[in-house]
């Protein structure tokens, strides 16, 4: 089971709290930051909300980015961990293949946590573990 250090995960908490201040929820300030929906008032809160656009063409489908707070790997530095946010629920075929177009050069393994480990179940997300295929080293 992955896990992240006690450092990492007080930075999350940190991270969730402020967001709950301006936020409803933190798949509110995802779905605004990482998939581009418009943010609105919440009546009831007087806390953003997210509102998908009228215009899809706005929204980003798929996005793979560094975890802000990764999981702890060993040997530290050589394993990179990604998570790949959707708008939509992908296939393990759908998901292999944009990994592999977007990670050209790398070997990787990627997951969806259970429903019990989920931090943010509001929003599809897959956690992506990745190193250079040239070389297991901290320089890759």
């Amino acid at each position: 089971m992955f896990s992240r250090t006690a450092e990492v995960l007080d930075e999350y908490f940190k991270w969730r709290e402020a967001a709950l201040k301006s936020f409803v929820t933190v798949a509110d300030e995802l779905k605004i930051e990482v998939l581009g929906y418009i943010s609105q008032v919440d009546a009831n809160t007087g806390k953003l909300c997210a509102v998908r656009p009228s215009d899809p063409s706005h929204l980003r489908d798929k996005v793979l980015r560094l975890n802000s707070f990764p999981y702890a790997t060993k040997p530290h530095g050589q394993i990179q961990h990604y998570v790949l946010w959707s708008l939509e629920e992908l296939t393990e075929d759908q998901t292999e293949a944009l990994l592999k177009e977007r990670m050209p050069g790398h070997e990787f393994i990627h997951f969806v946590n259970p429903p019990h480990r989920k931090t943010i179940p509001e929003i599809h997300h897959y956690h992506v573990f990745c190193r250079s295929i040239d070389s297991g080293s901290a320089e890759n």
